[in-house]
């Protein structure tokens, strides 16, 4: 069923008895079983993106969950507004993108939002979520949590004026753009640099470009414990004479690199998995060929999860959701 107004999304829920039905976009970062899915599917087509000016240098933008996400990244460059100018390129619709707190090159989400608009499936009522309700952490929030509980109708973000983007905190898009780390450049210069990056990577949905037929990145960056980064330090060490990389760390945690990992496991760009396969431009990227089926997606998925932990006792976490029953 098509959702084409926030009074098709309450209709549906007032006079529809049974599980919550499943909610999507565009399906950009979903794998759907090859049995299909049994239960109810609402596809969010609702439009609309209101603009209200808070002061000189701030604004506040409600987009409609519907809305396709390239839309509103070419709505805040052509009026000059910044927040979101790293996270061009990514495919899917607003309403995704709390769900997993989407984010990219020194940017996600959860640093714009003010509020999330929900059908709450369970108090069958529309409410006003906070960012702190949301409980946005790295690629993940309340509603990942627990998918099944709130529909997302709106998504108000809080946006800075002026045509120049936030500073630059990524070494990649710094030197993309032959500048420095904490630069601030037009907007205008920054998303084609972004784009740019991952048209080479090939993050950007091209139907010229195979790689680009992936769920994107497919596993998560695992953060370790102080103790579990140690072992995992050691052991791969000692399997290939070199040192993972620490990405980032707090409260003596230590996030790593996915993509690293399998590369140190032995997975080379291009390896076939069946008819499935890892980018031939990017190691985190799973690529559907014609003749790609769900289950041989998750058979590559779960045959890099198991080398990856018996090698070096780390346990990948998928980043795209998995709907029905998947056979390997």
């Amino acid at each position: 069923m098509e959702i084409r107004t926030p009074d098709d999304l309450i209709d549906h829920a007032m006079t529809s008895p049974g599980p919550p039905p499943l909610t999507l976009g565009e399906g950009s970062n979903v794998v759907v079983s090859d049995q299909g899915y049994p239960h109810a599917v609402l596809l969010m087509r609702t439009r609309g993106l209101v603009v209200s000016v808070i002061d000189d240098s701030t604004a506040e933008v409600t987009v409609a969950a519907g809305e396709p996400f390239a839309r509103l990244i070419d709505f805040v460059v052509a009026e000059g507004f910044s927040g979101l100018e790293c996270l061009a390129g990514i495919p899917g619709t607003v309403g995704a993108l709390p769900i997993q707190n989407v984010g990219a090159y020194g940017q996600e989400v959860a640093q714009t939002i003010t509020r999330v608009e929900v059908w709450d499936w369970a108090r069958r009522g529309r409410r006003q979520l906070t960012p702190a309700e949301c409980r946005f952490g790295y690629r993940s929030s309340l509603f990942k949590e627990n998918p099944d509980r709130h529909t997302v109708m709106s998504v108000s973000f809080r946006l800075s004026r002026g045509f120049v983007s936030e500073p630059i905190t990524y070494d990649q898009v710094a030197v993309e753009l032959g500048t420095g780390l904490g630069a601030r450049v037009p907007i205008s210069e920054l998303v084609p640099a972004i784009l740019a990056i991952r048209r080479r990577k090939g993050m950007v949905v091209d139907p010229a470009d195979p790689e680009s037929r992936s769920a994107g990145s497919f596993f998560l960056n695992p953060l370790l414990s102080a103790g579990a980064w140690a072992e995992v330090k050691r052991r791969v060490i000692a399997l290939t004479g070199h040192e993972p990389p620490a990405l980032s760390g707090s409260d003596g945690h230590v996030r790593t690199s996915a993509g690293w990992l399998m590369e140190k496991a032995g997975f080379q760009r291009g390896q076939r998995f069946r008819s499935a396969r890892i980018s031939r431009k990017h190691t985190l990227a799973l690529v559907a060929d014609d003749g790609t089926t769900a289950a041989d997606i998750a058979f590559a998925a779960r045959t890099i999860v198991e080398q990856v932990r018996e090698l070096f006792g780390v346990t990948l976490m998928p980043e795209p959701r998995f709907i029905g029953v998947m056979d390997t």
